[in-house]
């Protein structure tokens, strides 16, 4: 999850609707990482990291074919055993 400015973790966009709709279903966004500090992090459990990607995903995944929509803040991360 990204952190944007203001300090917040999330999506965008976003709303108070969403954010209590996924409190409610016991989802709420409890962390967050920096690219940087996410890339030491899987490395410390022997992972590479391999590539990160941010929305819009349409080249890689075709998301907007398969009925779903990447938002900001989202991020794909593949990596690999080293």
């Amino acid at each position: 999850m990204v952190r944007w400015p203001e300090g917040r973790a999330g999506f965008r966009p976003s709303s108070w609707l969403i954010d209590a709709w996924l409190r409610w279903r016991g989802e709420p966004f409890r962390w967050y990482a920096t690219p940087g500090a996410l890339r030491l992090a899987l490395q410390n459990q022997g992972l590479r990291v391999v590539e990160h990607l941010e929305p819009p995903f349409d080249d890689v995944l075709k998301s907007h074919q398969q009925g779903t929509i990447a938002l900001r803040g989202e991020n794909l991360v593949v990596t690999e055993l080293f």
